[in-house]
């Protein structure tokens, strides 16, 4: 991975740039969860914050996108990730998560959702417009 410090660059205009990475990370997904119909966003803290995007792709299959906040950390999503239903990727801050979090759901063309439980750690979900 180059050496970049986050993974979006925003600008002075709140234009946001997507860096290499991101482009890399997002091509990784693509190509081995070509149909995603569902993303379900939860947070919590495990040591320090912690969200995870599980993003249901198949007849009953999920992958779980576990992001750390901390250094840059984006591993591509291989098909052995999608074996285990689980990817860890670290992003630098709350901004990187987010964007990321929105770009996902655009991609495939995915609509937001509140849940119905608001005590529950899932904040968000996403899913095919009904």
């Amino acid at each position: 991975m180059a050496k970049e410090r986050y993974l979006f660059d925003v600008t002075t205009t709140d234009r946001i740039e997507h860096t290499k990475a991101y482009e890399d990370f997002v091509r990784s997904i693509r190509l081995n969860l070509p149909r995603v119909k569902k993303i379900e966003l939860t947070c919590y803290r495990a040591g320090n914050a912690v969200t995870e995007l599980v993003m249901y792709h198949s007849e009953g299959s999920q992958l779980c996108l576990t992001i750390w906040e901390g250094k840059l950390s984006l591993p591509p999503l291989l098909p052995d990730n999608v074996r285990l239903s689980l990817l860890e990727i670290s992003l630098q801050d709350v901004t990187d998560i987010l964007i990321l979090v929105t770009s996902l759901a655009r991609v495939y063309r995915l609509a937001p959702y509140l849940p119905g439980d608001p005590h529950s750690s899932a904040v968000l979900t996403f899913m095919q417009a009904e």
